[in-house]
Order: C-alpha cells, then structure tokens, then sequence
C-alpha cells in the first residue's frame, strides 16, 4: 500500500564497502580506500552536526573481526564468477596484511552509535547479480549471510537493500522479500547505459553543467509490494578544479530546492572511498550541501530520512 508524501524528504544512502567492492581496481586505489577509514568519522561528525539521517548500505564482510570470522560466515554457496578478477573469495586473507581494508567492525561499531545513523546491506561479498557464473541459489546464501553477521554482530535487523554497482536482477526480488528486505535503491537512469562511454561522458559533465534534463523517478512499490528508492544523484568526489567543485555543489542545490518545491523526495548517494582522497575538499563541498539542507528544512519542512523511513507515492 502506497503512502501520500506529506513533506519533501532528503535521502543520503552510502555503499560502504572498502576494498571489496574495487578489488579488482589497481592497487594505486588502496589510497583511497584506506582514506575512507578516516573520512567516515568526520562524516558522522557532519551529520550530527547537521542532523543527518544516512543509510549505510554495508558490505557484510566487513562485520568481520579477522580471518575467523570471514571463515565463520562464508556462505554455503558461493558464485563462481565468469570474470575471474571479481570473486572476492580468492582474495588471500588468511596471511594478510592489510586487514584495514577488509574488515570494518569498529567503523560499523562507530556509525550504530551515531544518531539517525541505518545500516543496511550491500550483499555479504558484494555480489554481483548479473554476472555469468553465479546463481539465485547462490545469492540467496549471500542475502543470508548478510542477515546473519548483521545479527549476530550488533543485533541488527536489515531492512533496505542496495545492489553493488546498481545492477540488479529482477528475478532475484523475492529473494530479498523473503528474508526480511521492504526497501531497495534504483537508479533513474538505465544502469545499463554506464556501458557506454558516449553516456558516461554525458552524465560526468551532468554533474556540474543540466545537460541531460530530469532523470527523477518518484519512490514507489513494486510488484512484490516493496519500496524502490529511486537515486537523484551521485556525488562525484572533489576535482582539482575548484570551479568545478563549485558547479557540482550548485547543481546539487538545484535539484535539492526543486525537490523541496514539490513535496518530494531527493536521493543523494556516494561511497566513503570516494572522500579518500582531497578530504578537506571533499567535506567542504557536503557541508555546504548539508547546511543548504537545513535552508530547505526550514522553508519547505524538508525531512531527512533514511530508505528505511523514506516516505512512496
């Protein structure tokens, strides 16, 4: 049953992931990655600040405390991927060195602590659904491995979903359903297009310059009577190019304000790792953001509220 908007809403959902989800990137992105740790606790700090409510659509894995654990919490069935380079099982943990890059069970420790704060997941190994070599019976062993370490962790009920790299399989649906999921993010756009580079080109300069016109899509349910969380945006990192930096933030505002107008809902979306790098610029731009939140809060009573609390047409 569909619920009337009575209020604009302002929805921040983050992939928190580390290297799980860009292992199979160079190893010159570990800087990044490892940014990330420190960027997520001045994150928090700026949503307390400003009074932020964020789903933190997290990786299960990363619940993990070491080796043990990951061995703990494999799924019973794991894909076995066409494209090698993405299984994340091969990785060589046991010996490894670099656990920061893995394991996040005091970051996630941190953002439960933090008001207004939701966890949500980003499968357990940060699957990928439409991938050749991997099966239904296989991701509904990772959605069970998700629910289980999120429980047995922090005695966390997960209820909103994000799909790794924003594909998802509709046939795979029910599978969440069934495990206790009411609420998964979609992009407006065809994530498909993202193959291509002409469109990829588009949608960069989008980011600071209206080229590509309104991609929104108001929230609504499914078929299965769950609720999809269309995504606005996502906020690319900081450029090296302030004036660029300041067109992002003014397009983002834009699209903000004409949300607040209309009594709907804005979807703002990025990974911690994105923040890894040029974080002093990176924060500067949120912040400006966040603070033109409050604006909107106070003239057009926009909410800020978690997929979880997000209100659907």
């Amino acid at each position: 049953m569909s619920k009337k908007m009575e209020v604009p809403e302002f929805v921040i959902t983050l992939d928190f992931e580390l290297n799980w989800g860009v292992h199979d990137l160079p190893n010159s992105y570990k800087e990044n990655v490892l940014g990330a740790r420190s960027a997520i606790s001045e994150l928090l700090d700026l949503f307390s600040k400003y009074e932020i409510s964020v789903t933190w659509a997290t990786v299960g894995m990363l619940f993990c405390k070491d080796y043990d654990d990951f061995l703990k919490y494999m799924p019973i069935k794991i894909p076995k991927y066409s494209k090698a380079n993405l299984n994340p099982y091969s990785i060589p943990l046991q010996n490894c060195k670099e656990n920061e890059l893995y394991y996040a069970h005091d970051l996630i420790e941190l953002i439960v602590n933090y008001p207004r704060q939701e966890i949500a997941s980003h499968s357990y190994s940060h699957y990928y659904c439409t991938e050749g070599g991997q099966s239904i019976e296989d991701f509904s062993a990772d959605c069970d491995a998700s629910v289980k370490i999120a429980k047995d962790s922090f005695d966390l009920d997960l209820t909103s979903y994000v799909f790794p790299r924003n594909l998802i399989n509709p046939l795979y649906l029910d599978k969440l359903k069934s495990r206790g999921f009411t609420a998964y993010r979609c992009v407006s756009d065809d994530s498909e297009l993202s193959k291509s580079a002409r469109v990829r080109f588009f949608r960069l300069i989008d980011a600071y310059i209206p080229i590509l016109g309104s991609k929104h899509k108001k929230t609504e349910n499914d078929d299965l009577g769950m609720k999809i969380v269309y995504s606005d945006r996502f906020l690319r990192p900081a450029s090296k190019y302030k004036f660029l930096n300041r067109l992002k933030v003014i397009r983002v505002k834009r699209e903000m304000l004409n949300a607040a107008k209309s009594g709907d809902i804005y979807h703002l979306w990025w990974h911690p790792h994105n923040f890894g790098l040029r974080m002093g610029q990176n924060m500067s731009d949120l912040e400006k953001i966040l603070d033109y939140y409050k604006f909107l809060n106070r003239e057009y009573g926009m909410k800020s509220v978690t997929m979880r609390d997000c209100s659907w047409i």
